[in-house]
């Protein structure tokens, strides 16, 4: 499994909820496989994407328990933003924009314009909800499933480009750029 497919699989740990009052689908298992895989980014891309994902873990770790989750979803909704929205989209957001830019450095300008389109979507949704919040009306339930849809994408193009150039290759295995390898002209 490359990176990239790790952090989809993870990824949908942590937005799938199970219908049970626990959830059997436990969101830090998904940070933990997302964290593990973006740990092999790119160096110079990985920084934001690894401090922001474990902020997410550290608030999906201490929501985990239903009787904490529903302590944060009653004491005010916007505190339940906070807490079980916005650590999730601000990851996948960071995530988008890192990639966007090691897609773009490597030339594929059109996977490098989806994830830039779907990390301003993200960063619009988990910015979306704070009119509402600040007046106490209920958020428009339309947000929510833009919301998953945004996720789906994410998904989905996390599986799309797993095997690009760009993108991380499974552990063990050498970044491949295009024009770098041994078919590369050699320099003088």
């Amino acid at each position: 499994m490359t990176p990239l497919q790790q952090i989809a699989v993870g990824l949908l740990l942590v937005v799938l909820d199970s219908t049970t009052a626990y959830d059997t689908l436990p969101d830090p298992v998904g940070w933990v496989l997302v964290l593990l895989a973006v740990a092999l980014l790119p160096e110079r891309r990985r920084g934001a994407p690894l401090a922001v994902g474990a902020v997410a873990a550290v608030a999906a770790t201490a929501t985990y328990l239903p009787a904490a989750r529903a302590a944060v979803a009653d004491a005010d909704a916007s505190l339940e933003w906070a807490f079980l929205l916005v650590p999730d989209l601000a990851f996948a957001w960071v995530l988008c924009r890192a990639l966007a830019a090691t897609a773009g450095d490597a030339g594929d300008l059109r996977s490098a314009a989806w994830l830039r389109i779907t990390g301003t979507v993200l960063l619009i949704l988990a910015l979306a909800p704070v009119p509402f919040l600040a007046t106490d009306r209920a958020v428009p339930g339309d947000l929510g499933f833009v919301l998953q849809l945004t996720w789906l994408l994410v998904v989905v193009l996390l599986f799309a480009y797993h095997r690009r150039p760009w993108a991380p290759p499974r552990r063990g295995r050498a970044v491949q750029m295009p024009g770098s390898g041994p078919e590369a002209p050699a320099s003088s």
